[in-house]
């Protein structure tokens, strides 16, 4: 009798996640739709692929500096407002 050829397939997970994989639900993702000029979109591309950045990650760092830059259109990042509402002149 010959011995047997099948494959006994075992799911095998790894013993730990890579360093630079964030821990799951550590911080929820958003999806985000926007449309972008080709030309744009070409840059962005070839851009991550030299830098080894994800576009995704690429486009999270280039919001994130404009918020940080732009305090005044971020309400967690600028001054604090009043919560008051004030009146309406009369015209």
């Amino acid at each position: 009798m010959a011995a047997s050829t099948q494959k006994t397939s075992v799911n095998r997970r790894p013993l730990a996640p890579a360093a630079n994989w964030a821990p799951r639900n550590a911080d929820p993702r958003t999806p985000l739709g926007t449309r972008i000029s080709e030309a744009i979109h070409r840059q962005l591309k070839l851009a991550s692929a030299f830098s080894g950045i994800a576009v995704q990650d690429l486009v999270e760092q280039a919001i994130q500096e404009f918020l940080t830059k732009h305090p005044e259109l971020h309400p967690s990042l600028g001054p604090s407002r009043s919560t008051k509402s004030t009146p309406r002149k009369q015209r």
